[in-house]
């Protein structure tokens, strides 16, 4: 009997091989809790990012980084269940340059707390999607968007202690002057 060709020495089958119906691994679509007033939604969380973004358009930039892309760090308050890979990747717009830093359980709400980075050019797209969730319907009548901004309870400004993976007990009290390793 003749051995079958090997051309990748890591793959062997044996046999001949067997269709089976492809299914999507690890990219499902985050659950939908409709919203009872998806207006009053849209607005209360476009107020909040307008908050976001005024309270940190005042900072000067620093002056040991004068040139280079600037940006804002927001925190987004996510439903603790509907808070999975797959929403974390709807926060997401990797061609605008807009990633999520860092993902942390909130103990006190259980909500889970994702922190995004948004580059000065991309500083219009969660207005951009805020809008078209209050206003537009999918060609199935849904509002578009819905699986991102449903599952969106709050939007803040970030603080250090948003992308900071110590223990929260040894970051500085407020005022506090000390000396950190970068």
């Amino acid at each position: 009997m003749t051995e079958p060709r090997r051309d990748l020495n890591h793959l062997y089958l044996e046999g001949p091989g067997q269709a089976t119906r492809y299914e999507v691994q690890g990219n499902v679509p985050a659950h939908i809790t409709p919203r009872d007033d998806r207006a009053a939604h849209a607005a209360a969380l476009a107020g909040q990012l307008a908050l976001a973004k005024q309270a940190l358009s005042g900072l000067p930039r620093d002056p040991v980084f004068p040139e280079g892309p600037q940006g804002q760090y927001l925190d987004f308050e996510l439903t603790g269940r509907d808070a999975d890979k797959a929403l974390l990747q709807r926060l997401e717009g990797r061609q605008q340059g807009i990633e999520v830093a860092s993902v942390r359980r909130d103990p006190a709400t259980n909500r889970v707390i994702a922190t995004v980075v948004v580059p000065e050019t991309a500083a219009e797209a969660y207005d951009r999607r805020i809008h078209e969730y209050a206003s537009v319907d999918t060609p199935g009548g849904q509002p578009k968007r819905a699986s991102l901004v449903t599952n969106i309870e709050g939007i803040r400004h970030a603080a250090l202690r948003s992308i900071f993976v110590g223990d929260a007990a040894s970051l500085p009290g407020p005022g506090a002057a000390v000396w950190w390793e970068v």
